[in-house]
């Protein structure tokens, strides 16, 4: 059989595509570095002892199938990080089997150069090869191809003599062509490489996984040698970036689009690219985020990473947050300014600052305004030292930290509320407004994990001063009960609540409150009990009358928040508070102590 320098051209240009693509493989090891730019590696250090099977791999088995379409029979293959590959017992003849071999090499390592493509005009490629035999004629064959300089192949090394009439090819015009994956895999991989004289002119890749199409491609900008504009879609991706590709960086003079419904804007350079352990990112640029369009492709049994495994940064989703966007009429645009830095192996430090505004975001009817705040990753971790914005009347004020290279995002956040309006809080349908005055405040400090809810734990402290507290709707239910009760046991008419005061602790999937105070100027009750997550009540209660206190009677705890003074009054009623939060159920206790 005739071995046709098409065909061994073939099997190059495969190897090229399968080592570009070699840094995603979900299941490498940590990079080990081979600097081959200006010189070929030896023999000796082609021997990698952390070498990775990649037979798993869907592209390494498209590559062994194309192969074998030439008469070419790889054996196992094997990632040499971080740009090669190690294939061992490689047959090349009529069939696999060993009577139809012409050519065999017991192992062969390559190694590709892909950036030599674009920024050195030349197609780079060293293969380092022992144990080589024709037509079961052994050689002491070691030795090393180079394949580079604008042509197709050129030879460097100590070969042997049948290899040395092998034919040069021009690559001017050649094009290699990507098959499909097949049925197996449930994923097709498709695309086309145009060369001219100075490297890759032209690039088009169609990708179908999970039932999405993504496509790719890159066109050289006319005239020019190093410049590229690239484009990649899919059905939550549209990206178009402008590239300046050399042998030492890749510059993005643009990189705009749209992802996952979120506008990016950005410029920045990818340094050392070949040498992970000295990799450097350094990107600027705006995120639009607009909420009421906002997509994740999320559900309750998937986590899905950001970044490939390796980088150690996931997020995990446990609700499906796109129907939580849609049922709760969130809208509004948060604007991001950010400034991504990577240095070293992205595996451990990637950082980013960020100016955080919006004008205004709704949610079911509250309105926050004039956001403004910074963040900051660092070590993997978020952290926002503050958040301040106007809402419902009064302030909002948040700050916190998530670990987000931990699978279960450990967080802890505070969140301050202000001189708020109660009737805009707890109003939530525009079209029933509450004649209510009065403010609040409200404190939480809380830490946990997006894992879990028995993992939330935290204090919370909410005051209500000088306001309608029966109209309200979380209240209104009890209110309504408890007044009848009075009435009918006391015919008596207790005056309108105008004041709450509360603190609860949360831990282990439920809040407990020890202090439970709402008050009127005649009467107050007091309350202890627990709430669940899933709004169960169980509290115990009392109802006592109170004499009218000076407003200077009045004490501020640690958070600032002032508490009224309340003197122990005649009993008036006890009971037990059960059911949930829409749906109450109180029993009573009567005293025969009239007020």
């Amino acid at each position: 059989m005739k071995i046709s320098s098409r065909d061994i051209s073939i099997f190059l240009i495969l190897l090229a595509l399968s080592s570009a693509f070699s840094f995603y493989n979900k299941n490498s090891v940590s990079p080990v570095i081979a600097n081959y730019n200006s010189n070929p590696p030896s023999i000796e250090k082609a021997e990698y002892t952390s070498s990775t099977s990649a037979n798993s791999n869907p592209l390494q088995k498209l590559i062994q199938k194309a192969l074998r379409k030439t008469n070419i029979y790889p054996g196992k293959i094997y990632y040499a990080p971080p740009t090669g590959f190690i294939i061992k017992s490689m047959r090349i003849g009529h069939g696999s089997r060993p009577e139809n071999e012409i050519l065999f090499i017991k192992k062969c390592t390559v190694y590709i150069n892909p950036l030599a493509l674009f920024a050195q005009r030349r197609l780079s490629i060293t293969l380092i090869f022992q144990g080589v035999r024709v037509k079961e004629r052994i050689f002491a064959a070691n030795g090393i191809i180079c394949v580079e300089s604008g042509k197709f192949l050129e030879f460097k090394g100590i070969l042997p003599s049948f290899v040395e009439n092998i034919t040069i090819v021009d690559i001017k015009s050649y094009v290699a062509r990507v098959g499909t994956l097949g049925d197996d895999f449930g994923e097709t991989l498709g695309g086309v490489i145009k060369f001219d004289n100075n490297g890759i002119s032209y690039l088009k890749l169609r990708m179908v996984y999970d039932n999405i199409v993504y496509k790719c491609r890159l066109n050289k900008v006319p005239f020019s040698d190093s410049i590229y504009i690239i484009k990649i879609d899919s059905n939550y991706i549209d990206l178009d970036a402008v590239t300046q590709i050399s042998s030492k960086e890749i510059y993005f003079e643009k990189l705009t689009g749209n992802l996952f419904n979120t506008k990016i804007n950005y410029t920045g350079t990818i340094t050392n690219f070949l040498a992970p352990p000295k990799l450097k990112i350094l990107f600027k640029g705006e995120t639009l985020i607009n909420l009421e369009k906002l997509i994740f492709l999320a559900d309750k049994e998937k986590t899905y990473h950001i970044l490939p495994k390796k980088l150690k940064i996931f997020i995990p989703f446990l609700m499906d947050t796109g129907n939580l966007i849609k049922n709760n009429n969130i809208t509004g645009n948060i604007l991001l300014k950010c400034m991504i830095r990577g240095n070293g192996p992205l595996i451990h430090k990637c950082d980013l600052d960020s100016d955080i505004s919006s004008e205004f975001i709704i949610f079911k009817n509250h309105k926050l305004q004039n956001l403004k705040g910074t963040a900051s990753m660092v070590n993997n971790t978020l952290h926002i030292p503050e958040i301040k914005a106007t809402a419902c009347g009064g302030k909002l004020s948040l700050k916190g930290d998530v670990k987000l290279y931990r699978t279960d995002l450990p967080y802890k956040f505070f969140i301050k509320l202000s001189d708020v309006k109660p009737a805009l809080l707890f109003n939530t349908s525009s079209n029933n407004p509450i004649d209510n005055t009065g403010t609040l405040d409200y404190f939480l400090d809380i830490n946990g994990n997006a894992a879990s809810n028995d993992s939330i734990s935290g204090d919370a402290k909410l005051n209500i001063k000088d306001s309608t507290i029966e109209a309200l709707p979380l209240l209104k239910p009890f209110w309504q009960t408890a007044a009848e009760f009075i009435n009918k046991s006391y015919n008596y008419t207790p005056s309108e609540f105008t004041g709450l005061n509360a603190t609860f602790n949360i831990s282990k999937g439920k809040i407990l409150s020890r202090d439970f105070i709402l008050y009127s100027k005649d009467m107050y009750l007091k309350a202890r009990g627990i709430i669940d997550f899933y709004n169960n009540i169980d509290y115990n209660f009392e109802i006592r009358t109170r004499r009218i206190i000076n407003r200077k009677n009045t004490t501020k705890d640690q958070w600032g928040m002032t508490n009224e003074v309340f003197n122990t009054g005649r009993l008036l009623a006890q009971g037990v508070f059960t059911g949930t939060l829409t749906h109450p159920e109180v029993n009573f206790i009567e005293h025969k102590n009239k007020p």
